[in-house]
């Protein structure tokens, strides 16, 4: 139950991807995309893509109660 992050900017224009490198067997990435138990892992980390699991996403709320009145 995730997916990629909506409005996330491209680092550069350029995602970074395992996908175009010549020292990565894409075999290996197809083979961990059937059988990865990580989604988040396997897109954030071989192909580049923003992934982030609906369950474990942080709520605005909860980032502004960790913050104090006073600036920095």
């Amino acid at each position: 139950m995730g997916g990629r992050v909506p409005g996330t900017a491209d680092l550069y224009g350029y995602r970074i991807s395992q996908l175009f490198s010549p020292k990565v067997d894409p075999g290996e990435i197809l083979h961990e995309y059937e059988t990865t138990h990580f989604p988040e892992r396997f897109y954030n980390l071989k192909v580049g893509v923003p992934w982030a699991d609906i369950q474990s996403r942080v709520e605005r709320a909860t980032v502004l109660a960790c913050c104090g009145t006073k600036p920095v």
